[in-house]
């Protein structure tokens, strides 16, 4: 029997946009989201690159802009909206087009590796999987043989998800893949226009990235490649030749069990060398470290979710898709930490959501077929999960908070000595305390001016303020971190300096 799907959406879309309305500030105040925010208030324009689809959770703010709503209010229904946004693609998955497992995948993809990220919202990662997810739904109503009968509708469709993310044509792949297996297993006559459409799209992605500076750095391949360098030590030294003979063991070992179809043994050997590699990777890859160490709090409802879904797989006997979803989970987990080997938490978290997607799409599809033979049963596992991940969410607005409450420590005293610009050097208190500084200008003109443009106040955080001495020759600027304003050239409505220069603190 199948759980109730739309109910438990309605109830988890409701508390998501209680929190979103609780925490507009966490939301709405934090990196790159302050300075879309800030863009749009002055330009009255789109904040775009080549991610286009991204424009469309921005209507909300620039309609609002253009009627010269208060900030506030923009900036409470802008974090609604973002909610609103995943919810709508839940009703045309689940009342539109009638697709169950699909708008399951929906409603805990938004859940299971999500909690810096619901405080993270403009990323356009979770906005193009959200897509991805109904491309999944509708390909699943037609069935995937549709893709080969007209690939001149999908071709246009899967490359509009491609200008979402670079890193999204694996989750692309995997869809395409897993929904044709699904249906045609290794009929291979299924498979030949999905996998051109998929790989030409990614083509064409790569090639007009060239000509945009920000994507064309996060297509750096040269600068992956130069990475490897941090990989030299494991090659050097005698140790690891005992390393290497240990590993060829355990692959001839793989083969075997494979071989003799002990699939189970199978999968406990590539487990154990997966973690064994992990951590000999760990002190070189501090990314794999990150993962390691929340793997065990943050991230235990997926790992308990992805064994689970292995096991099943594994038990009726469906090898192939066990090893897809295990191939890239280890796969994209191990690109993403390589890629960017230094990258903070909340970062990391946003690149890991495709994870989801991998065990989600099999898992959804386990809790719909009616494996479970009790309603109760599969209904009462999904609200645990929901339960569970709902509260992670919660919990982590504490950081967020921290940051709002750094701000406003500092709004006090610019207030008592009547001052509305300041510069501080960056050390590692303050480091901890905001996570990224590089936001800070936009941030802090943002949330003081959020009560009304007369508190308006502008707070630099930066480890070189050399950067800007040129700025405290004026009196009459608002500087920000890419560029600067004259006081008559903000919105007054919104925005309010007095003539005056930056004190460095």
């Amino acid at each position: 029997m199948k759980p109730p799907v739309r109910l438990l959406g309605f109830f988890t879309f409701f508390v998501l946009l209680v929190l979103a309305l609780a925490f507009y500030k966490e939301r709405t105040i934090t990196y790159d989201m302050s300075f879309q925010e800030f863009y749009i208030i002055i330009t009255k324009s789109f904040v775009l690159n080549l991610r286009i689809g991204a424009a469309i959770p921005q209507i909300i703010p620039l309609l609002l802009r253009w009627l010269n709503f208060p900030l506030k209010a923009i900036l409470i229904l802008h974090s609604a909206g973002f909610v609103l946004f995943y919810f709508a693609f839940f009703c045309v998955i689940a009342f539109g087009l009638r697709q169950y497992a699909p708008a399951l995948v929906l409603l805990l993809s938004g859940l299971l590796l999500v909690n810096d990220t619901f405080y993270w919202i403009q990323s356009e990662l979770p906005q193009g999987l959200a897509w991805l997810i109904l491309y999944y739904a509708y390909i699943e109503k037609k069935g995937p043989g549709d893709i080969s009968r007209r690939p001149w509708l999908h071709f246009p469709m899967l490359l509009f998800l491609q200008f979402f993310h670079p890193l999204i044509f694996v989750p692309i792949l995997f869809v395409v893949l897993f929904s044709i297996y699904q249906r045609y297993k290794f009929n291979l006559a299924f498979y030949g226009w999905p996998l051109v459409i998929v790989w030409v799209n990614f083509g064409i992605r790569i090639w007009i990235s060239r000509f945009d500076a920000y994507e064309s750095s996060k297509l750096n391949v040269d600068g992956v490649f130069k990475k490897a360098e941090l990989f030299r030590n494991f090659f050097n030294g005698g140790a690891n030749v005992i390393v290497i003979l240990v590993a060829v063991l355990a692959l001839l070992l793989l083969v075997f069990a494979v071989w003799r179809r002990l699939y189970l043994v199978a999968f406990v050997l590539l487990t154990a060398g997966t973690i064994y590699l992990a951590q000999l990777l760990a002190p070189n890859v501090p990314s794999i470290a990150q993962v390691t160490s929340f793997s065990g709090s943050d991230y235990l409802i997926f790992w308990i979710v992805f064994f689970f879904v292995m096991l099943t797989l594994i038990a009726n006997g469906r090898i192939y898709m066990g090893a897809l979803l295990a191939s890239f989970t280890a796969g994209y987990l191990f690109l993403i930490c390589v890629a960017t080997p230094h990258a903070d938490k909340f970062y990391l978290e946003n690149m890991m959501l495709p994870l989801g997607i991998f065990v989600l799409l099999p898992f959804a599809n386990v809790i719909v077929s009616g494996f479970f033979p009790s309603q109760k049963i599969a209904t009462g596992l999904l609200v645990a999960i929901i339960a569970i991940r709902l509260a992670f969410i919660f919990d982590t607005h504490k950081i967020y908070a921290r940051r709002l409450e750094w701000y406003y420590h500092k709004f006090e005293v610019m207030d008592r000595t009547k001052q509305q610009r300041l510069m501080v050097q960056e050390n590692s208190a303050i480091k901890d305390t905001l996570i990224m500084t590089w936001a800070t200008s936009y941030e802090s003109v943002i949330l003081s001016s959020v009560e009304g443009p007369e508190h308006t106040k502008s707070i630099i955080v930066d480890n070189d303020l050399s950067n800007y001495r040129g700025n405290l020759e004026h009196n009459n600027l608002l500087s920000v971190k890419f560029g600067g304003y004259t006081t008559d050239q903000l919105p007054y409505n919104y925005f309010s300096l007095r003539d005056g220069v930056y004190v460095i603190m």
